[in-house]
């Protein structure tokens, strides 16, 4: 089976997006420290999550099934972008 390459910058794209959502860069849910928590409703918030959560977990199994190791720590996702 061959994967066309709309399909890999999705996927590339969306992974990318997972990284900066809310609940992965630090941003604390109804905070009002100036970390942006508070703009985000419970619905607004949790869809976020679960989009940045399916698209790390597309890409991890993208890697599996195409031989990829995966070798970014959790933690490190948006550092490693960044650089």
């Amino acid at each position: 089976m061959t994967t066309k390459l709309s399909d890999l910058i999705r996927l590339v794209t969306a992974y990318e997006r997972a990284q900066w959502s809310p609940s992965r860069s630090s941003v604390v849910l109804g905070c009002g420290c100036g970390c942006g928590g508070d703009s985000y409703t419970f619905e607004q918030w949790y869809t976020e999550k679960r989009i940045a959560d399916n698209a790390i977990r597309a890409m991890k199994l993208f890697c599996k099934k195409h031989g990829f190791e995966y070798d970014l720590d959790e933690s490190d996702d948006n550092e490693s972008l960044a650089a």
